[in-house]
């Protein structure tokens, strides 16, 4: 047989005014489109139109067509005198377009890639069908809207969410115009007919870019006119659209801008930022005070702009590609520009030579109470990185995290959300009505119980699977994929693989109640209580009613946290289990460079409470449709023997197999931070714990009479920053479910 030859050369020829009209020229000629793209612009849906315009392209090229018209039409925002950012978190690269879908059938296009349907509003086109042909259309387009909405996966292993880091270090070296003459280079240069329209679609990307860059440049330069406080950021915006960022507050802004293209996380902007930080400090050309004012400006942005509960991560220090630390100005500054901000999250990598200067700032900060930043072990996340997952030092020394706490290597990672709910109760619910009579022991039953680990882990494996596969058809995030390593050189979207590196952030919850269960499931079983297994059942069944003097055990039954050798015993091996056979398994997106990794995570989001009401009463002493403990730490308020002994009793996890991150939330009394003996004392737990295999801990510093004061009277005190379950935020505006969970943590004292 002949092989297919797919190395077709075409002359392309583009066109030099990047400012003419793109929709006239692509849906001017009603003659050059197909019959959905004449039906929609018709009746008002342009950028559905450009989407259909031609079926045979592929999904990649028909966002992009939205993409770059979007970015040649979306607002302007309005800006404030003597404002530094452009665009800003509020100004939605997804804002709604004033002349798409004038007549509000509900069939719209973003610039970002995604759907926005209203299917109770799009029936409204079989009224304005005027064949049968028209008909099928409207079919079509309402198929295609209930599958771009469909996750794909059972409730029981609820996933979704994407998170990624831009390639910020190729925007700082080569400037929004050097992508796109990259693009532009690649598409002249490719053979594969089957690649082309991939690399065109990057180009049309890369252009939407660049013209809004350009348009932003106009739209200063005319308010700088005015006032002269748009000078600098005018002048900006004008170099920018020309060519690389060429001092520390282009490249602030050139971050920003990128920021807004794609997701608004901030990576490691302290890193990225020195060079040029360093070399406008020499020169006189910037000072400490601006770089100051310059983050407080971006993080103010990003905490008042982001709704809640939600979630975007900067992260700090750490190591350079060589192995040397990291840290500079820039990162203490990062650190006192986040005081009394919810967000961005912002996470410190901690090694053991960390500057005092930094500790001394980062000590200050956790005793305010302001929950920022979040600390992790460098050592753990590093080994794990390289050793586990196979990643070169030079990628692994540049790790960041999404969101809340989802871990990726900076520019290069697409790694599914924590939203993904492996709910260990659950399962060990069903294991006890199910086996625990059959069981004549508790190694019987603890078997049984890790027969259904393996079982319901692989199901939600194949779940996942489903789920990736399904938003690699419906979904073309362009402008990720523009600012992503690798989707270039793979030729390969966001969403189909084209990351150098594919993770799934998949998120284990209710870890330490299942722990607890199994404890007083074993003295049960032993005889130690004076109940056995068959009357736990029952009492389980009825949600202890009538059964207080069991509900009474359970609760005072051993508790890890609490000096139960028991406990951490069966904490080390259950999770062992968890980890190691998550770490075996593959997403369905990976690419020739490197094979998609499951990576275990405890980040519990705001859904411990949500899974909780998801479970009946357990042997832990949990009554039905509880919330789950809130960490891998102990369940609240269930620790009562000091922060040293909780700790200690998490170490037992195996943290540096659960490198998606593993949160341990630990409250502190205040009084912790009143003299320099005490605040050395706090940095001697917090660092020990890091030195000694714990992964991340966040850490809220708020006495509980204050807590309930702000729940009884919150227009008094919405400054009170707390961390939840791997974000902060302020607790005023939190659920009241999630404020009660949070005051039922142990307040520890050191």
């Amino acid at each position: 047989m002949m092989k297919e030859n797919r190395s077709i050369k075409h002359e392309k020829t583009h066109p030099k005014d990047l400012m003419s009209g793109y929709e006239e020229r692509e849906l001017g000629d009603m003659l050059s489109v197909s019959a959905q793209a004449r039906f929609l612009k018709k009746h008002g849906m342009i950028s559905a139109a450009l989407f259909y315009k031609d079926m045979n392209s592929s999904k990649d090229l028909r966002f992009a067509r939205v993409t770059r018209w979007a970015l040649e039409k979306i607002p302007m925002p309005e800006l404030t005198p003597g404002q530094r950012l452009f665009s800003g978190i509020k100004n939605s690269v997804d804002a709604r377009i004033a002349e798409d879908d004038v007549n509000d059938f509900g069939f719209r296009f973003s610039a970002s890639g995604e759907g926005c349907f209203d299917t109770a509003k799009m029936r409204r086109l079989y009224d304005v069908c005027e064949n049968t042909a028209q008909r099928h259309m409207t079919d079509l387009f309402l198929r295609r809207a209930e599958a771009d909405g469909t996750l794909c996966c059972p409730s029981r292993y609820l996933h979704g969410g994407i998170h990624n880091v831009p390639d910020f270090s190729r925007v700082l070296k080569t400037g929004f115009t050097g992508i796109l003459a990259d693009a532009e280079k690649r598409l002249r240069e490719n053979t594969d007919i089957l690649s082309e329209d991939f690399f065109e679609a990057m180009r049309l990307t890369a252009e939407g870019v660049v013209i809004y860059i350009k348009r932003a440049a106009d739209y200063t330069e005319k308010l700088a006119a005015c006032d002269k406080s748009f000078s600098g950021l005018a002048e900006a915006l004008r170099s920018l659209s020309e060519g690389a960022p060429g001092n520390f507050y282009e490249a602030y802004l050139a971050m920003d801008l990128t920021m807004f293209f794609t997701n608004y996380e901030p990576g490691r902007m302290d890193v990225l930022l020195f060079p040029f930080y360093e070399k406008d400090l020499k020169e006189k050309r910037t000072s400490r005070e601006e770089a100051l004012s310059l983050f407080e400006e971006m993080f103010d942005n990003i905490s008042e702009g982001l709704g809640h509960p939600a979630a975007v991560h900067m992260t700090a220090g750490g190591s350079l590609a060589d192995g040397s630390p990291a840290y500079n100005e820039l990162t203490t500054l990062a650190v006192i520009a986040i005081r009394g901000k919810r967000q961005p999250n912002m996470t410190l990598r901690v090694r053991r030579d960390m500057p005092d200067e930094l500790w001394n700032e980062v000590i200050y900060n956790i005793g305010k109470g302001f929950g920022q930043p979040a600390l992790v072990s460098e050592e753990l996340y590093l080994d794990a990185l390289t050793k586990d997952y196979s990643i070169p030092f030079s990628d692994a020394s540049d790790y960041a995290f999404g969101g809340c706490s989802e871990l990726l290597i900076q520019g290069k990672t697409f790694v599914n959300s924590t939203w993904t709910a492996y709910n260990m109760l659950d399962i060990l619910e069903n294991t006890i009505y199910n086996r625990i009579c059959e069981c004549g022991c508790f190694g019987e039953f603890l078997s049984e119980y890790k027969r259904d680990i393996l079982k319901t882990l692989d199901e939600l494996a194949g779940n996942i699977r489903i789920r990736e596969f399904s938003l690699s058809q419906n979904a073309a995030y362009t402008l990720r994929s523009l600012f992503s390593s690798g989707c270039l050189d793979n030729a390969a979207g966001f969403c189909d693989g084209g990351c150098e590196y594919n993770f799934d952030s998949t998120n284990i919850y209710g870890t330490s109640n299942a722990v607890n269960s199994l404890v007083t499931i074993k003295a049960a079983y032993e005889g130690k209580l004076h109940f056995g297994v068959r009357e736990l059942a029952e009492a389980l069944a009825v949600n202890f009613e009538g059964h207080q003097d069991i509900l009474s055990v359970c609760l005072n039954s051993g508790k890890i946290g609490n000096d139960c050798p028991e406990a951490e015993s069966i904490a080390h091996d259950i999770m062992t289990l968890v980890f190691d056979e998550l770490m075996k398994k593959h997403t369905w997106r990976e690419n020739a460079i490197y094979r998609g990794r499951f990576m275990p995570t405890i980040v519990p989001w705001v859904d411990w409470i949500t899974c909780g009401e998801k479970v009946g009463a357990t042997p832990d002493g949990r009554r039905d449709s509880e919330a789950l403990c809130d960490s891998a730490g102990p369940s609240q308020g269930s620790d009562r023997k000091g922060p040293t002994a909780a700790m200690t009793a998490i170490l037992s996890i195996p943290q540096n197999k659960c490198a998606g991150t593993c949160v341990m939330n630990l409250r502190l009394d205040k009084t912790c931070f009143e003299t320099e003996s005490m605040r050395k004392k706090v940095r001697t737990l917090l660092s020990g714990y890091l030195e000694n295999g714990g992964c991340q801990l966040q850490i809220n510093v708020a006495d509980t009479q204050l807590l309930r004061k702000a729940m009884e009277n919150p227009e008094k005190h919405g400054d009170i920053i707390v961390r939840v379950g791997g974000f902060s935020d302020n607790f005023v505006r939190l659920d009241r479910k999630i404020q009660t969970e949070i005051i039922k943590r142990t307040e520890h004292d050191v």
